[in-house]
């Protein structure tokens, strides 16, 4: 707000809070509903009575009072002295960008959709509305928690002080309401006490947000996205004991652990000793259904810097607000190329048989990363271990094109000459090709360190 005329509206404690903040050359006057007489100075500045400020020229009316005095300044200005409501501002927005609309709480529940209110008593019945009644007109007696289709939100009750705020997932038994996909939010209403602002409890599973009004302030507990990171193993281990966690079996051979997923329904189990995990990875996309999904292996986790434990939720969702996928810290070949190294690992007429195979589909179904796989295989780091994490979407992206190239690569290989290491080259080009494809599309990638875990039973 460059060049801006202001009237300040208020002077008790939040004015002489905020008083130092203003440029002083663009406060046209300062009035407040106590002054006695006009013509006085406050910190030089011209001090005039609430009806006076249709005579003046200014670009915004900044209140500096609490909310709830600011929803009855409000009213006075719009409809009293006929001030237009957007030239009206409070501090907050003027100096912190703090979202202050002069709209009501009956407003913003019907904007967000709220379907059911619980606990409506003071501000419902100061407004004239029913405290039985919510925003649609529905009785709350007759409202089903488990079987509503209409809303998307549910406003738990009203608090006024901390002893309330803190017995109120006791009072309402929030984690026992079973809200069906519709509900999207949780919320908690909370008057502004003053010029404090209540701080909520985190929750597990839910974002915490705050929405500011003239005359409450709103505790936003969004649902967070289900996330998962599965962990890939054909033996028996030390599993991960956080629910983040999820065991998939990817083995022909025997699982006598019941608490482990297998390849049930639609899977490609049948090339796991040619492409390794990749069965895991296809499996994946056919049948999670997590927003966030991942793979890592029964020995390698991903983890943060400086850290010796495994990646946890709380740092996974840290994570993917900031980037599109995460990956393992990138291998350095040099000075050998990928390509020279992964033949240098395997037998030499198994990686010849394995690339042409690879390239091939590559120029057949997907020629437009023909140039990028030849980049990378000629470069000197890789993504390693097929382990990444991401959204669902970005996964099965990436999973549609992986597939494409190589079950057809896999199914045209003949593994028979090689030995067991080398029946799996498939598996090794399928490795660098997570590499090939973020090198093709623009994400956001954040590499991790992997930690090697001796889980053996």
């Amino acid at each position: 707000m460059v060049g801006e005329k202001l009237i300040i509206f208020g002077m008790g404690n939040v004015f002489k809070r905020r008083i130092k903040q203003f440029d002083l050359t663009k406060i046209v006057a300062v009035t407040d509903n106590h002054v006695s007489s006009d013509g006085e100075e406050n910190s030089g500045l011209k001090i005039i009575k609430p009806e006076e400020i249709r005579t003046l020229e200014f670009d915004f009316i900044v209140i500096c009072t609490g909310y709830a005095i600011a929803k009855e300044i409000y009213s006075q200005l719009t409809e009293v002295l006929g001030i237009p409501g957007i030239k009206i501002i409070s501090e907050k927005k003027y100096f912190e960008k703090v979202s202050w609309e002069p709209i009501t709480l009956l407003d913003i529940c019907s904007k967000l959709g709220i379907h059911s209110i619980t606990n409506t008593k003071k501000y419902f019945y100061s407004n004239g509305i029913l405290s039985n009644t919510n925003v649609f007109g529905e009785n709350f007696a007759d409202i089903s928690w488990t079987d509503r289709g209409q809303g998307i939100a549910i406003l738990l009750g009203e608090v006024c002080d901390k002893a309330s705020y803190e017995n109120i997932f006791d009072k309402f038994k929030i984690e026992n309401y079973k809200f069906n996909n519709n509900y999207k939010f949780i919320m908690v209403i909370n008057n502004t006490c003053g010029q404090e602002r209540l701080k909520a409890k985190s929750m597990l599973g839910y974002s915490l947000n705050y929405i500011s009004g003239l005359d409450l302030q709103l505790i936003v507990y969004q649902k967070q996205d289900k996330c998962s990171i599965y962990v890939a193993t054909h033996k028996d281990y030390n599993a991960p004991t956080s629910d983040l966690y999820i065991t998939l079996w990817l083995s022909n051979k025997e699982c006598t652990n019941t608490s482990y997923l297998r390849e049930h329904g639609d899977n490609i189990s049948y090339l796991n000793f040619k492409i390794n995990e990749c069965t895991g990875l296809y499996w994946l996309w056919k049948h999670a259904n997590e927003e966030i999904v991942g793979l890592n292996h029964y020995r390698r986790y991903f983890k943060l810097n400086n850290s010796n434990e495994i990646l946890s939720e709380v740092e996974l969702r840290s994570l993917i607000e900031e980037y599109d996928i995460l990956v393992g810290n990138a291998v350095c070949t040099y000075p050998m190329t990928n390509s020279r190294y992964l033949e240098n690992s395997i037998d030499e007429k198994a990686f010849n048989k394995a690339k042409q195979l690879v390239q091939e589909a590559i120029m057949k179904l997907q020629p437009d990363y023909v140039e990028c796989f030849i980049e990378v295989m000629d470069g000197y780091a890789f993504f390693p271990c097929n382990m990444f994490i991401t959204t669902k979407v970005i996964f099965d992206r990436y999973c549609e094109w992986l597939f494409s190239i190589i079950i057809p690569a896999a199914e045209g290989f003949d593994e028979i000459p090689y030995d067991d290491y080398s029946k799996r080259a498939i598996g090794f080009f399928a490795e660098r090709l997570l590499t090939v494809w973020l090198y093709k599309n623009e994400y956001r990638i954040k590499e991790l360190p992997i930690l090697l875990k001796d889980v053996t039973m």
